[in-house]
């Protein structure tokens, strides 16, 4: 996505990655920009919560199934193993290079739930968020 077309995005928008990337495959959601080079972003999965515990569940009302004068949606609150459509509740750093496509709209109850969700705290690369929540997982196990 090119700087200028980033700056018309708005928190609440879904994009996803028009090819996937070794730590950038999931679909997010615009939060707020950050500076010129990276935007902060949640991202939506289907992550068994037992195994990333940051998942908080996303319930239907928080995704419009239409926008921008009826253009469809292709990500909406869905299920996928038994696992329904949850955020992870960290504002991650994304670079705003990527080509990626709208795919999708926050309802303004599931953009307030994740802006809420991820309010002061610090942003976060994927891979230090990751190895950070493979281990606290890994210490509450043995704390058990």
């Amino acid at each position: 996505m090119i700087q200028s077309k980033f700056r018309e995005c708005l928190p609440g928008g879904i994009y996803s990655f028009k090819e996937a990337q070794p730590d950038a495959r999931h679909p997010f959601a615009i939060v707020g920009p950050f500076d010129d080079e990276y935007y902060l972003g949640c991202m939506i999965t289907h992550g068994n919560p037992e195994r990333w515990p940051d998942n908080i569940p996303m319930e239907p009302e928080d995704f419009e199934q239409e926008y921008d004068n009826g253009k469809q949606a292709t990500i909406t609150y869905s299920e996928n193993r038994g696992t329904g459509s949850h955020f992870v509740s960290v504002a991650l750093f994304k670079k705003v290079d990527f080509a990626v496509t709208w795919s999708g709209q926050l309802s303004a109850q599931g953009l307030d739930k994740m802006v809420k969700a991820v309010e002061g705290l610090s942003p976060e690369m994927w891979h230090r968020y990751k190895g950070n929540s493979i281990e606290r997982l890994k210490v509450s196990k043995e704390a058990r």
